[in-house]
C-alpha cells in the first residue's frame, strides 16, 4: 500500500518529442483506397476476413483491432495480422493491452494503444510503453482538466477521439426484440441502432462524440493524433444535433 514505509510511487515524466507532426485519422469499416491528405491517414477495422488490399495499401493504412477478440475469433485475426504484415503493413493499434501479444518486438513496427484500453493516466501510459507501445489514443470519458494534465505528464505521444461513432456498448449476444441496423427507442426516448461486426453486436447512440471545438486546447496541450470514427449509418438514422463532449466540461466524479 502507499502508506507502507519506503514506498514512493514514481510518476513518470513525458519523453516524446514536441516536434511531432499532427495527424488526422478516420477510422472506417473495410479497407480505404485512398493513401490520404498530406496530415491524414486512412485507417480501418481489422476482421478475421481481410479484404483484398495491396501492398502499398497495406503499408499506408492504420490497422485497428477490434475491442473484443472471442477466443474462437482469435485464430482468424491472427491470420489477418500475419497477412497484413507480409505485405508490408507495419501500423498497428490494439484495444485491449493483452493485444500486444500478436506483435514481436520489431523497431519498424508502429504499435499504439487505442481509446478502448481506457488508458487514463501517466502510469497507465508507463505501462503501455513496456508493452511496446509508441503512442495512446486515451479513455474518452476524461474531463478537460484529466485531459491536460495527462499531456504534461505522458511519457508517449498522445491521440484522441475528436469525433465519431462511439458505442454505448459490445456484446457477443443481442436481444430477439432487436434488429441489426434499425433504429430503437429508450424508454425516454433516445435512440440508438445495432450493427454486427464480426462476432460481435456494437449499439450506437443517435449522437456521436464531437470534440472539434476543443481542438486547439488540445494541440497546444501536446496532443498529436486526432481520430475520427466513422460508422455507416443504417437508413432511418439521423445523428442528434447535440454538443457531444460527453464528460468535457463535468469531468469525472
Amino acid at each position: 500500500p502507499a502508506s507502507s514505509p519506503g514506498f514512493m510511487t514514481r510518476m513518470p515524466g513525458p519523453g516524446f518529442s514536441k516536434k511531432m507532426r499532427f495527424l488526422e485519422m478516420h477510422v472506417r469499416r473495410g479497407a480505404s483506397r485512398s493513401k490520404g491528405s498530406p496530415g491524414s491517414a486512412p485507417a480501418t477495422w481489422l476482421g478475421a476476413a481481410l479484404p483484398p488490399v495491396t501492398a502499398g495499401q497495406a503499408r499506408d493504412t492504420w490497422w485497428w483491432l477490434p475491442p473484443v477478440i472471442w477466443p474462437d475469433g482469435e485464430s482468424g485475426l491472427r491470420g489477418a495480422i500475419e497477412r497484413v504484415r507480409t505485405l508490408g503493413g507495419c501500423r498497428f493499434v490494439i484495444n485491449a493491452p493483452w493485444q500486444a501479444c500478436f506483435f514481436s518486438a520489431d523497431k519498424k513496427m508502429d504499435l499504439w494503444a487505442g481509446p478502448f484500453c481506457n488508458t487514463a493516466n501517466a502510469l497507465a501510459v508507463d505501462s503501455l510503453a513496456a508493452l511496446g507501445c509508441r503512442g495512446v489514443i486515451v479513455s474518452p470519458e476524461l474531463g478537460e482538466k484529466d485531459y491536460l494534465l495527462l499531456a504534461r505528464t505522458s511519457p508517449l505521444p498522445l491521440g484522441i477521439v475528436i469525433y465519431g461513432n462511439w458505442p454505448l456498448c459490445i456484446s457477443r449476444t443481442r436481444s430477439g426484440a432487436l434488429k441489426t441496423d434499425t433504429p430503437f427507442a429508450s424508454p425516454r426516448k433516445e435512440l440508438a441502432w445495432v450493427q454486427k461486426h464480426g462476432d460481435s453486436y456494437w449499439v450506437y447512440p443517435e449522437w456521436p462524440v464531437d470534440l472539434r471545438g476543443c481542438a486547439g486546447v488540445l494541440k497546444n496541450a501536446g496532443y498529436k493524433v486526432f481520430v475520427h470514427l466513422i460508422e455507416p449509418l443504417p437508413k432511418g438514422v439521423r445523428m442528434k444535433n447535440r454538443p457531444g463532449k460527453w464528460n468535457w466540461d463535468v469531468g469525472l466524479k
